[in-house]
């Protein structure tokens, strides 16, 4: 009787059942491990592609066959910043896939921000913000400045001068002031002599930002004191007339440019405090 033949990995075992007198032939698997139509014998490496490194190892079940373990080739790829590995089903080590922008600092090779798309970032000024788009795959970074309107602290109110939301432009509650040049015409006189007709003058006029607030820093009133003069001044000649008949050649001042000036505030004591009735006059100078 010939014996049979056994697939892969198994062995005719024959063998004489009690009561018979005939062999008989049975297939019985092997020590070893199968893929592909081979044979491996345990600790054997079994070929796989490279990204696996494969072998016939022995079974912790002493009756058990052993079998074909397996483990994943070590990823040696090293991608650039803003990159990261991907998966890929040609290179079993993976691929180098864009994730964000780079964005280089002052030309600097070691200063760099890496931005996801669609964030936006600010530079440590908060005028220059930086974004990440992408557009049919492509990452591109984007610049934005935003531009702030003239600003003159001398124009503020002290102490209202903050930042915009934004961290980067500076706003104030403006002074309120109306000092301003004003234009009338009078005769020049000096002495006995006048002008014969009327002669243009200008002067200055209006109240400045004069104000008394209370200071925490030196737990007292602190007090601010303006008024309105000229800053600018020419002098134009004219004819006088004389009462006796006789005519001088004469020059008068008058205002070419206006503004509030800071000047001093003088202390006023408790009493006066107290006793003190404002006049006429007294609030003419105060609005100059």
């Amino acid at each position: 009787m010939a014996p049979p033949s056994c697939e892969l990995g198994y062995e005719a075992f024959i063998s004489i059942s009690e009561g018979h007198c005939c062999f008989q032939f049975q297939c019985v698997p092997k020590n070893v491990c199968v893929r592909d139509n081979t044979e491996y014998m345990p600790g054997a490496p079994v070929y796989s592609d490279r990204c696996q490194t494969c072998v016939c190892a022995e079974s912790a079940n002493t009756t058990a066959r052993p079998e074909i373990t397996c483990t994943d080739t070590p990823y040696n790829v090293q991608c650039p910043l803003g990159f990261t590995v991907k998966k890929s089903t040609q290179h079993c080590c993976g691929d180098c896939e864009q994730t964000h922008c780079v964005l280089s600092l002052n030309d600097s090779t070691t200063s760099y921000h890496i931005i996801k798309p669609g964030e936006v970032i600010p530079t440590e000024d908060n005028c220059t913000l930086y974004g990440c788009t992408v557009i049919r795959d492509q990452f591109i970074t984007s610049v934005s400045h935003i531009s702030c309107p003239l600003f003159n602290e001398d124009d503020c109110e002290p102490g209202t001068i903050e930042l915009s939301p934004d961290g980067c432009c500076k706003a104030c509650a403006k002074k309120t002031t109306s000092c301003e040049l004003y234009e009338f015409y009078d005769y020049v006189s000096f002495n006995t002599c006048r002008t014969a007709d009327l002669v243009k003058i200008a002067r200055c006029d209006g109240s400045c930002g004069t104000f008394s607030i209370y200071s925490s820093a030196s737990n007292a009133m602190s007090h601010n004191c303006a008024c309105c003069q000229e800053v600018q001044t020419s002098r134009k000649p004219v004819t006088l007339q004389c009462s006796d008949g006789s005519q001088v050649e004469h020059e008068y001042i008058t205002v070419e440019k206006c503004d509030c000036i800071t000047t001093k505030c003088e202390p006023v004591s408790s009493e006066e405090e107290m006793t003190f009735a404002p006049s006429e006059h007294s609030i003419l100078q105060t609005e100059n």
